[in-house]
C-alpha cells in the first residue's frame, strides 16, 4: 500500500510525501524472505507506483529467533556484491519483544488482543493466562466499537473453519457475545445475508435501468420494490 505522509519539521511548511508500505507476517524463520519481499516491491511499488520510497515490515511471532541480514541481498555472490543494498528499508518486528506482560492493560484493547494472541499462540498456558486480561479491555471500548470488532473477527475467521471446528467456533462466539451483551452470531449472519440480498436487488434494478426500455412503474412491478424507492435510486444514478 502507499500512503501520503507529512514529515515532522520545524519549517512552517511541512512536506508531504508518498511512502510505500509492504507488510509480511511470518510465524517461522524463512530463508527466502528477501527474494519474496523484493518480488513484492517490484510488482507492487516499482511497476505500479513509479518506484516510490518503501519500507518493508516483517511481523514475526515464531518460537525460534529470526534475525535477517538486512544488508545482504545476494548472499551467494562474492563478498564484494554484498554491499548492494535492498531497494527498500526493512524492519523486522518480533512480537515477543514488543511488550511485557504487565503492559497489556496499558495497550489499546484491540491491539492488545492481537498482540497477545500472536505472542502466545505457541504457548497454550500463557495464552490462556494473558488473553483474559486482554479480553477484559473490551469493556473499556464504546459498545458500538467493541461489537464491530467481534463481528468483523467472526466474519473473517469463520472462513477458516470447517465441520465441527466451525460449529465450535460459532458456540464460542455466541458465549462471548452473551457475556458482553453484543449481537449474537445469528444476528451477525442475518445482517450479512440481508446486505447481500439488498445488493443483489440494487444490481438487478440498475440492470433494468440500463435496459432503457422499462419505466419506473415496470421496474417496480417486476422487482417488488416500491415505486418511490425506484425513483429515488434513479435520481441517485
Amino acid at each position: 500500500m502507499a500512503f501520503t505522509v507529512k514529515l515532522e519539521s520545524d519549517e512552517p511548511k511541512q512536506a508531504e510525501l508518498l511512502i510505500g508500505i509492504i507488510e509480511e507476517h511470518k510465524s517461522y524463520p524463512e530463508t527466502g524472505i528477501i527474494p519474496q519481499l523484493v518480488k513484492y516491491w517490484f510488482q507492487i511499488m516499482f511497476r505500479n507506483q513509479k518506484n516510490i520510497p518503501t519500507v518493508a515490515i516483517v511481523l514475526y511471532n515464531g518460537k525460534d529467533p529470526f534475525r535477517i541480514e538486512k544488508e545482504v541481498m545476494y548472499p551467494n555472490y562474492p563478498e564484494y556484491y554484498h554491499k548492494i543494498g535492498l531497494p527498500f528499508l526493512m524492519e523486522v518486528v518480533d512480537v515477543s519483544e514488543i511488550f511485557e506482560d504487565f503492559e497489556i492493560s496499558m495497550i489499546s484493547p484491540k491491539i492488545a488482543l492481537a498482540l497477545v494472541a500472536l505472542k502466545y499462540v505457541f504457548n497454550g498456558e500463557k495464552l490462556k493466562k494473558y488473553l483474559k486480561p486482554a479480553m477484559a479491555g473490551l469493556k473499556s471500548l464504546p459498545r458500538e466499537e467493541a461489537e464491530e470488532l467481534l463481528s468483523q473477527t467472526f466474519i473473517y475467521l469463520r472462513k477458516w473453519f470447517k465441520g465441527e471446528a466451525k460449529e465450535q467456533f460459532k458456540m464460542d462466539f455466541k458465549k462471548c457475545s452473551e457475556v458482553y451483551g453484543y449481537k449474537s452470531i445469528a444476528e451477525v449472519e442475518e445482517e450479512e445475508m440481508a446486505e447481500k440480498i439488498a445488493q443483489r436487488d440494487r444490481d438487478w434494478i440498475d440492470a433494468m435501468f440500463a435496459n432503457g426500455k422499462l419505466t419506473d412503474e415496470d421496474i417496480s412491478s417486476i422487482s417488488g420494490v416500491p415505486l418511490d424507492e425506484i425513483q429515488k435510486r434513479r435520481a441517485q444514478r
